[in-house]
């Protein structure tokens, strides 16, 4: 049995310029963590699956861009998606952001598709990296975990990595890509970092995909 695996890190790659991603107020949500799930598809109007007018009146008009971005972006690099996809869009208070370093997708099959994830935000990027990362051996289908020294050193800047920039949609892969959110400074307790994060499986011959974990940018 192999002692162990190496992932390639391939980063992201950022879909056009630079949006205007909408703030979400404090009181809005009372400071409390807020989430909206919509369901997205090429050419379609995302629909959203909450309950909260307020929120996903704010939040529809850019899910829709980040929904029609990405699907552009699939359809002019020949990336075929299948189903449909999930876009979240989330507010949660800054000194509550993790940092964490984590693979969006952890589980994995050799005929699968790694498929998609990208994110947005208004208060920093997303941290990933492109160097290849040795891993505890983990059979077909069992999930990929992230070694403590690994996590530590990710989170303290000693591996290598980059970090997307404020209000560029980056796009990577959602297996195992490791990934964090940014580590924000002068946090404002009184402030909500919105979050927009869209995934979807890439096409593949797989009949029923493995259980995934997902987790926020």
């Amino acid at each position: 049995m192999p002692d162990g695996i190496q992932v390639l890190q391939t980063g992201g790659a950022y879909i056009g310029d630079s949006l205007s991603v909408p703030t979400t107020l404090y009181e809005l949500t009372d400071g409390e963590a807020a989430i909206e799930t919509f369901v997205c598809g090429p050419n379609q109007p995302v629909v959203a699956t909450g309950d909260d007018d307020r929120l996903i009146e704010l939040w529809s008009p850019f899910a829709q861009v980040v929904s029609d971005a990405v699907y552009a972006a699939a359809f002019q690099f020949d990336i075929a998606l299948e189903g449909p996809g999930y876009l979240t869009a989330s507010a949660l208070p800054l000194t509550a952001v993790s940092h964490e370093p984590h693979f969006d997708d952890d589980q994995f099959t050799p005929t699968d598709g790694v498929s998609i994830v990208a994110t947005v935000s208004t208060h920093g990027g997303t941290r990933c990296t492109t160097t290849a990362i040795d891993l505890p051996f983990s059979p077909s289908g069992a999930p990929i975990s992230v070694p403590q020294a690994l996590q530590n050193d990710f989170d303290s800047g000693r591996h290598p990595h980059v970090e997307g920039e404020q209000g560029r949609l980056l796009v990577l892969p959602q297996f195992g890509q490791l990934h964090s959110g940014p580590n924000l400074e002068d946090l404002d307790p009184g402030t909500l970092r919105t979050l927009f994060v869209f995934r979807s499986r890439t096409a593949s011959t797989v009949v029923a995909a493995p259980r995934r974990r997902h987790r926020s940018a």
